[in-house]
Parts: C-alpha cells; structure tokens; sequence
C-alpha cells in the first residue's frame, strides 16, 4: 500500500467515525429497548433524537420535502466563549 493511499484511508475514516459512532450507539439503543418490551413511542423517541440532535450536531439534516426524504448536508455551528460562530448557512437544533 502507498503512503498516499494509507493516509487517504486514515483521513476517511476520520471522517466518517463520528457518523459511524451515532449510528452504533442508536442501533445498541434500538436494540435495548425492542429486548426489554419498551413502548414503540420510545424507539420513536429515539429516532427524533438521532434526526434533531445527533445528526444536527454532525452537520446533517434530515427531514422530508414534499412528501419525500431530504437530507441536507452543512456545517455545523462552532460555539465560543461567549458567541456562536458560522459560516453560513448554519445549522442549529430544532
């Protein structure tokens, strides 16, 4: 393996380990609560949190358009000491 390739393979998975992260975690959160018997309305729960926190917070937005599924793929915002910083457009939390 080349040296450009390896790093290219490293900067790849930089970049997708935190999306992977959240997956990982709502799918062992998901597969709790279908375990113990939970309520559908807490998996739902979870599946917003995943839409409007999660994914939000790694610069994605998913909703629909028209009846149809639309994601949206921006930066997220960058808190500071005392101000909230962006390039726009920013995304926020709903």
């Amino acid at each position: 393996m080349q040296l450009t390739q390896y790093l290219g393979d490293l900067q790849r998975e930089a970049i997708l380990m935190p999306y992977l992260r959240a997956l990982s975690s709502f799918r062992d959160q998901v597969r709790q609560l279908a375990m113990s018997g939970a309520p559908s309305s807490e998996i739902l729960a979870l599946t917003d949190r995943l839409r409007d926190v999660e994914m939000v917070d790694l610069g994605v937005a998913l909703d629909d358009q028209d009846g149809k599924p639309f994601i949206l793929v921006m930066p997220p915002c960058i808190e500071t000491e005392s101000t909230l910083t962006w390039s726009p457009p920013c995304m926020t939390r709903r």
